[in-house]
């Protein structure tokens, strides 16, 4: 990724909302280019991976959104991941912030951390030495990128009575409480201390993508996992007509790029107790008029969270 591009309009980002003296609230929509970032998934990430034996299983498409799945992807033993996203700004987190946080802090330090990243109380002084110090766990890219950031901000900010927080201008946080529940390495000291051994040795790399196109930005590729997150909820942009051919095409494409005996995690639904039982027409992805009957048999639902597919 082009790291002047990212510098410029994550600065461009952060420079918008000091002028407007308010950290804005995302397009939560509109993710394409450089936009707002979810520091921690809502997804009950933990949950459905527990759902499958992934002991054989050590490759895999992820989504980069949160960092949150593949970092519990790492935890469940996988070692080669290939992250894909349209908000660029997300390499810079999963890969550069977060990734150094978990280098760096162990369990209760990661934790305080993310306190204080989001603490209305935390210093811009302060604030800009955690970024500082984190840049030490970082590749050279995104220790350029993050001390820039840094810099930038405080310069902008360091006669302001009242600055507003950097990470509530860059972030969607759903909160310390949902954060540790969702994903696995967040559950307790153990399974972080288990993450934070295999991480530096893990092969993980992001490539901008539409999810749309997956299987043609990765032709020739193949991976034991791939995880979509809630994407599909999307996916009406690009479908505008024969929607649910198109989900079949779409299924079909994944599955070229899918090893034997892999797993495509297609879909999270995002409906706490969802009447899939009661009503057979119940919709499953936002704006997309498709229905469960028009998953394909092959396909399963599990405790109606997770629609998922186990290559044969």
């Amino acid at each position: 990724m082009n790291l002047e591009e990212a510098l410029e309009m994550t600065k461009n980002l952060i420079g918008s909302q000091i002028y407007k003296g308010r950290a804005n609230l995302d397009e939560i929509h509109d993710f394409d280019g450089y936009h707002k970032v979810y520091f921690q998934t809502n997804e009950n990430v933990a949950g459905y991976l527990d759902l499958v034996d992934l002991t054989d299983k050590s490759s895999a498409l992820c989504v980069a959104a949160s960092g949150d799945q593949a970092f519990s992807l790492i935890n469940k033993g996988l070692n080669n991941i290939q992250l894909f996203d349209i908000n660029k700004l997300t390499e810079y987190f999963v890969l550069g912030l977060k990734r150094a946080m978990i280098l760096k802090y162990n369990y209760q330090d990661y934790i305080k951390t993310f306190n204080s990243l989001f603490n209305y109380h935390t210093s811009l002084e302060e604030l800009t030495a955690i970024i500082i110090d984190l840049t030490k766990y970082m590749d050279d890219k995104y220790k350029v990128f993050w001390l820039n950031i840094a810099n930038y901000n405080y310069k902008l900010q360091q006669y302001i009575k009242e600055p507003l927080n950097l990470f509530d201008m860059l972030c969607n946080n759903f909160g310390l409480k949902l954060m540790c529940q969702s994903a696995n390495y967040l559950q307790n000291p153990e399974a972080y201390n288990y993450l934070q051994s295999q991480i530096a040795h893990t092969n993980i790399k992001f490539a901008y993508s539409n999810a749309s196109l997956l299987a043609k930005n990765f032709k020739g590729n193949k991976y034991d996992i791939i995880l979509l997150s809630n994407i599909l909820d999307y996916m009406h942009r690009t479908w505008l007509f024969d929607k649910d051919t198109k989900l079949k095409e779409y299924i079909k494409s994944l599955e070229k790029i899918t090893n034997q005996g892999g797993i495509i995690f297609l879909h999270y639904v995002f409906r706490e107790g969802s009447p899939i039982d009661f009503y057979p027409n119940f919709y499953l992805f936002n704006d997309l008029d498709l229905e469960l009957k028009d998953i394909p048999d092959s396909y399963e639902l599990e405790k109606k969270q997770i629609i998922l597919k186990r290559m044969r």
